[in-house]
């Protein structure tokens, strides 16, 4: 059932990146009962490689996105904090894992390192927890998009059905994910070639406890991958259609975004050395979308008919004046 779309500014939205990292700290090396072959493939399954590029809205500010720096094999901010209420500590896959995706032994969790482990837990989610309560004290609410990708074939350790895989699982939360939400990305996936399901191989979606079942106005979901549509899951090197992958993903999610102010997005950038890193992360499209924002002035939209590179000088020139 279709309802009207809901956008919102971008600064209202969230990116959860939880399990994009494969760093694990040295002095956690010895923990693990692998040798460096059998972790490097354990890695190579379980790891969200490149979703922190393929949700890489330039628009959305940096402190909405929340990229754990760490493997999940070391920590999972994903899971409830306690065994008891995490499904998935049956499996050793809770906040600290114990298992590997093949339920063999993965490393030894002493109390001390588990210790360790929660105090990256709690960190994580206490700055998720300060940004999400002050975007809702701000704006009365806030959207949670909650990023990940998935193996296409099944793995030992999950507790889904053994059927096919769609390309694009969309993960939903009964109290959180609203229908119109929900209906909105399947739309537009499905708009776009691809195979779309709804928790379906995984459910659910990431809702900081503070707000867990309490707070309607913090809207979450979760987007799911398929890792063989952006990469080479044998080697975990990009493939052919990632770039066009990660069109699509931000498209999709900048029609939840309002239109983009100009005059905000140049004034979110204090001087031209900010600016100059954050611009250079810019694709084609995001510059074109830049120079099509609201009260941008002519001579910039004029730019887009010049060269790539001309494009960009004027723009650059446009705002480093305006600083």
């Amino acid at each position: 059932m279709k309802t009207d779309l809901i956008q919102f500014d971008t600064e209202q939205i969230l990116l959860h990146i939880p399990h994009s990292s494969d760093w694990i700290p040295k002095k956690y090396l010895q923990l693990f009962y692998l040798n460096e072959e059998q972790l490097k493939k354990e890695l190579l399954l379980m790891t969200d490689r490149y979703t922190n590029e393929l949700f890489s809205d330039p628009f959305i500010p940096g402190g909405n996105r929340f990229v754990f720096p760490y493997s999940r094999l070391i920590c999972d901010v994903e899971r409830f904090r306690k065994d008891e209420d995490e499904i998935m500590a049956v499996r050793g896959m809770g906040v600290c894992y114990t298992s590997t995706s093949s339920l063999e032994q993965l490393k030894t969790v002493t109390p001390q390192h588990r210790e360790e482990i929660l105090k990256l837990y709690d960190r994580h989610h206490e700055k998720l927890s300060a940004v999400s309560g002050n975007i809702l004290e701000k704006y009365g609410a806030a959207l949670l998009i909650d990023c990940h990708a998935f193996s296409s074939e099944r793995l030992p350790y999950e507790l889904g059905d053994e059927g096919q895989r769609p390309d694009i699982c969309i993960g939903t939360d009964d109290f959180h994910t609203p229908e119109w939400l929900a209906d909105y990305l399947a739309e537009s996936f499905s708009g776009r070639g691809y195979d779309v399901a709804f928790n379906r191989p995984f459910s659910g979606t990431l809702v900081p406890m503070e707000h867990f079942r309490k707070d309607p106005k913090l809207l979450s979901v979760m987007i799911e991958l398929n890792r063989k549509l952006y990469m080479d899951e044998a080697t975990g090197e990009k493939g052919a259609q990632f770039e066009q992958v990660r069109k699509d993903v931000i498209e999709v999610i900048r029609g939840l975004e309002k239109p983009l102010n100009f005059d905000r997005f140049r004034n979110r950038f204090k001087s031209v050395e900010r600016f100059r890193k954050a611009y250079g992360k810019l694709s084609y499209e995001d510059v074109k979308a830049l120079l099509r924002a609201e009260r941008a002035p002519d001579f910039i939209k004029a730019a887009m008919m010049k060269s790539w590179r001309e494009a960009l000088a004027e723009a650059r020139s446009f705002l480093y004046d305006a600083e």
